[in-house]
């Protein structure tokens, strides 16, 4: 990976954002993102106002959510949240809550069968008038599959952590970590602390940033091998950084940390550790004015997406590649669209789509880039076997070129389902590589219903959890989509005016998505009579 000094946004993207979660609270405070191995994307954040602590998913690589859930609703459940997945690819969390006076309760909880389950890991809240808490709590799972939750037992003097593993019995078993800091008072609050456990080297790593007096402030690693845990302290260019911590660890085995500091440089640091090495080294990514929140994916190819937000909330995308940085300004298709981001998360789906999930203005939402849209007359498309379509007659093979149909121009609203509710509209990536291949599509069918609609069904297929439907116009012997439809049905309705008309020819086809993201072939194009 090529980090070569820092880069600014010279391009703008448009993206696509959908509502993930809405409400009259403030929500997304402490937001969290990962991607299991089957590719579905979990995210949890917390609600203030209501405390509650919050999860939803995606399991077609960030096209539609679930609903969100509640995992905890105690007073204060939530607080510094931290999120990861186990070998059986279930969602763990680790935070804090309320207890008699202050945040002074480490929770654990995991998703089993549709249900959270939830354990104490440690409290100190004996004392009634105690004004100290326990803090920043992170988790990860370790080579021989057992949780530990690590976290800081007090707000107060202390230097040291504790590292908690999970027992059969259902018991904590602790260890304490010595930072060996001069004053470590507390985490920073900005998601100051993250955690990773690296399969190639079976080592975990934990970074944190502490807040307290002289030598006490900084950005400190703490790293289990099978020798215990050993700490060191890092510091990029200023003792005020590590603030908003993020972990990955490369294809390579390069264990990276993102963070930045928010109070006087504002530069965004990538911090790394190769293979084989014992030196952590920093570079200097991005300087943008007034940064806040980040958050950082690696993908299958090795590349490393970051998401991250400067100059009043403004969105940015960067990516890290073998070739060097790049970033980007995320503006969206909705001119009108201009929310405040604050915490972000960023997953990359199957496709090597990058998808973003944010906080703003109260809402969650969540964002992938829009697809280009290719002049009609510039491109032609093929079919999925890389040959040209022939027309419905297969009288004239040239006749059936096609346009690159990668657009995402609709000409109305009004999408509906077969229940007649408001179908998603998405655009969806447009690969049509066997590679990306699961399964074909059935033949389809279109009916007529009570000359309104035209029902257009399909036969249901094994490991499908959704499907995409796009209808087409035949114009000057090209293929224009005219209307996209995403739904989890084997039919959809599609209104009258696109049945056969004198000088105008409607066409539809429909490809199915897995739960890991995976997009099937199309089917044929078959004519809306």
């Amino acid at each position: 990976m090529v980090w070569a000094g820092a880069v600014s946004a010279t391009e703008k993207t448009q993206w696509q954002q959908q509502t993930v979660y809405s409400s009259n609270f403030n929500a997304g405070q402490y937001l969290q993102k990962e991607k299991d191995s089957a590719g579905v994307m979990h995210v949890v954040f917390y609600e203030s106002e209501t405390h509650k602590l919050y999860y939803t998913k995606s399991a077609d690589g960030g096209t539609t959510w679930s609903a969100a859930s509640i995992i905890d609703s105690r007073d204060g459940a939530g607080v510094k949240v931290q999120l990861t997945v186990d070998g059986q690819n279930r969602p763990l969390v680790t935070y804090l809550r309320r207890g008699n006076n202050a945040f002074d309760v480490v929770e654990y909880a995991y998703l089993a069968n549709g249900t959270w389950v939830k354990a104490t890991v440690a409290r100190d809240d004996a004392d009634p008038y105690a004004g100290n808490s326990l803090d920043a709590p992170t988790v990860f799972v370790d080579n021989n599959n057992i949780v530990h939750v690590f976290y800081k037992p007090d707000q107060g003097v202390h230097t040291y952590f504790i590292d908690a593993k999970l027992q059969a019995d259902g018991t904590w078993s602790k260890t304490t970590v010595e930072t060996n800091a001069g004053v470590c008072t507390s985490i920073s609050d900005w998601q100051g602390i993250d955690s990773v456990y690296n399969s190639q080297t079976q080592k975990a790593h934990v970074a944190f940033k502490c807040t307290g007096v002289g030598t006490g402030t900084g950005l400190y690693i703490a790293t289990l091998s099978s020798q215990g845990w050993s700490v060191s302290r890092e510091t990029a260019d200023y003792p005020g950084d590590g603030q908003i911590i993020s972990m990955i660890v490369e294809k390579n085995g390069t264990v990276g940390i993102l963070h930045n500091d928010t109070t006087i440089s504002y530069n965004l640091y990538y911090t790394f550790l190769p293979t084989g090495s014992t030196v952590w080294s920093t570079s200097v990514i991005a300087s943008e004015v007034a940064l806040g929140y980040s958050d950082m994916a690696v993908d299958a190819l090795g590349n490393i997406h970051i998401a991250y937000t400067a100059d009043g909330g403004k969105l940015y995308y960067m990516q890290a590649t073998s070739a060097g940085l790049s970033s980007q300004l995320v503006t969206y298709i909705d001119p009108t669209f201009l929310p405040k981001v604050g915490e972000v998360g960023i997953a990359v789906n199957a496709q090597n789509i990058p998808v973003i999930t944010f906080a703003g203005d109260r809402v969650v939402y969540s964002a992938v880039p829009a697809v280009a849209v290719p002049d009609d007359n510039d491109q032609k498309e093929t079919d999925d076997t890389g040959n040209q379509e022939n027309n419905e007659q297969n009288n004239n093979n040239s006749e059936e070129q096609e346009t690159n149909n990668t657009d995402n121009q609709e000409t109305e609203n009004n999408n509906e389902d077969t229940n007649g509710q408001e179908l998603e509209e998405q655009p969806a990536p447009e690969s049509e590589s066997a590679e990306d291949t699961i399964f074909s599509v059935a033949t389809l069918k279109v009916k007529n219903i009570k000359q309104k609609k035209l029902k257009i069904s399909w036969q249901a297929l094994d490991g499908a959890v959704s499907y995409q439907a796009v209808v087409y116009k035949k114009i000057n012997k090209k293929y224009k989509s005219v209307k996209k439809y995403t739904t989890t049905a084997t039919k959809i309705k599609v209104d009258k005016k696109y049945r056969k008309k004198i000088n105008k020819k409607f066409y539809v086809r429909v490809r199915a998505v897995d739960e890991q993201g995976n997009i099937s072939l199309w089917s044929k194009r078959i004519r809306i009579r």
